[in-house]
């Protein structure tokens, strides 16, 4: 009897240990996604948008064995107005619409310090993790994923800013 009533308890138990294991290491693959990209990217001073495409899918391959359909990436270095506003000088984009140059970064710059006369490389990663577990609590929560957002800010290393050409 006793046997019974807690076959369900630790099943479920089980399958929610799982399901947070998952969602711990893709939380910890995009962290890890935002910040390699912008890390390589601020090595140089001039990138061909080829040579960032080619960056951003291989940087993809973090997250394996996760799926990458639901992943959006955006690497923009940004400059500052006279009044401290970011400003986006060029974009590059997975899965997602690239930013037009002139346009305010939409994405928080936490913890960057305003420079006017030096760039930023700015990387935003978003994901969402559907498991069989969260695809479940949809009924009951109306949401059947787990969503992660990582921004990562690098300084450029070799020169004050990086140019982007074809």
């Amino acid at each position: 009897m006793e046997f019974a009533l807690l076959v369900p308890v630790m099943l479920l138990l089980l399958a929610g240990t799982v399901d947070l294991g998952e969602a711990l290491i893709v939380n910890r693959k995009i962290d890890k996604l935002a910040t390699t990209l912008a890390d390589v990217i601020a090595q140089e001073s001039n990138w061909p948008s080829s040579d960032v495409d080619n960056v951003i899918t291989g940087g993809t391959a973090i997250v394996t064995p996760f799926e990458t359909s639901n992943l959006r990436i955006m690497i923009g270095v940004v400059h500052f107005d006279s009044n401290g506003n970011p400003l986006v000088s060029w974009t590059r984009a997975y899965r997602t619409d690239p930013l037009k140059s002139g346009t305010p970064w939409p994405y928080p710059l936490t913890g960057a310090i305003i420079d006017k006369s030096n760039e930023l490389v700015a990387v935003h990663v978003e994901y969402n993790l559907t498991t069989s577990v969260s695809d479940l609590a949809k009924s009951f929560y109306g949401n059947g994923s787990y969503s992660f957002v990582r921004d990562a800010i690098f300084r450029p290393r070799i020169s004050t800013t990086i140019t982007n050409t074809g």
